[in-house]
């Protein structure tokens, strides 16, 4: 009898420990939604190769312009939010509107894609399924990097905190800081929420893929703070997010069947051209009605196709990849 009590007690704890992670969660996410006035800084601290110079530059994404970013859940189950980031800068009278990363939360998953390098993804299995897998979304959708950890109330604070990820060398780097002399990123981040803001700490390390081992470079912090601002800051990205979220719910369903077939790897660019630049251009299509959808999914279809790395998509192959690292 009490055997049988004792048991009934630990399912109740876990059960409600289960249901509690997903609630506090949830309002955690739901937090994170709306328009921001953001702040980007990062910047080098400690080299870690002995023949490394650090880099003295400091990544200030508003040195020169006020950056806001309107974050809108497209999707929102009661396991599942879909967080999409748009960019908008004030540029005069005009604004410069743009597609950032998206993130998708999802609560009690089993396995995420995790980053192996060179452009590799790989299934991997979440120990704790009572967590929430934060995964980070390329500007077409496809996979960037993915966490999972529970949503915790630690010193007055409502934290997420998910321990190393590897993740490819971020666009900020290619593309404002024009670094191609490391490809990877070993990532620690920290999610603060709040009211009127929330904040994601990083402590990161620049990686630079060799034949057979991943060398560590260079330790870097980082900071992106977002500050509750008014919506009429982001009232442009309404109408421009409304125009092209069918178009953004078909390219993430087709994901998630390319990636249910496990492995995936691609180039990033082919023929000089990325492969979100080629995207881009069936988003061009769909929002001038050239094209209807079904039209486009098949195309995007074909995108991902032609930019994959079919011969490293099967077990065989993957098992030789992983000894790289």
């Amino acid at each position: 009898m009490l055997r049988s009590l004792l048991s009934l007690a630990m399912l109740w704890s876990i059960s409600h420990r289960a249901n509690g992670n997903l609630e506090f969660g949830r309002t955690q996410i739901s937090k994170m939604a709306g328009c921001f006035a953001v702040d980007y800084t990062f910047s080098e601290t400690q080299a870690l190769e002995p023949n490394y110079k650090l880099d003295s530059r400091v990544y200030d994404a508003t040195s020169e312009h006020d950056i806001y970013e309107w974050i809108v859940p497209l999707s929102d189950t009661t396991n599942e939010v879909h967080l999409q980031h748009i960019f908008i800068i004030p540029m005069g009278s005009e604004n410069f509107i743009m597609k950032h990363q998206g993130e998708t939360w999802t609560y009690g998953a089993t396995d995420l894609h995790e980053y192996q390098g060179s452009n590799t993804w790989a299934p991997k299995a979440i120990a704790d399924t009572s967590s929430w897998r934060r995964s980070i979304l390329a500007l077409d959708d496809g996979p960037r990097y993915a966490c999972a950890a529970s949503w915790q109330h630690k010193k007055g604070r409502d934290i997420w905190d998910c321990q190393q990820t590897y993740a490819p060398i971020p666009g900020r780097e290619t593309r404002d800081m024009k670094r191609s002399d490391y490809q990877g990123l070993d990532r620690v981040s920290s999610i603060q929420v709040a009211d009127t803001y929330w904040l994601e700490r990083e402590n990161n390390i620049k990686v630079r893929e060799e034949a057979l081992v991943k060398v560590r470079l260079v330790k870097e912090k980082g900071k992106i703070h977002y500050r509750r601002v008014a919506d009429l800051h982001c009232a442009p990205a309404l109408s421009w997010v409304e125009a092209r979220q069918d178009l953004w719910a078909m390219q993430r369903r087709v994901w998630a069947e390319v990636l249910a077939e496990g492995v995936f790897a691609s180039d990033e660019v082919k023929n000089n051209t990325p492969r979100y630049a080629r995207a881009l251009e069936l988003e061009n299509s769909f929002i001038k009605g050239e094209e209807s959808l079904n039209v486009l999914e098949t195309k995007f279809r074909q995108i991902i196709s032609e930019y994959r790395h079919f011969e490293i998509s099967t077990r065989k192959a993957w098992e030789s990849l992983t000894s790289r690292f």
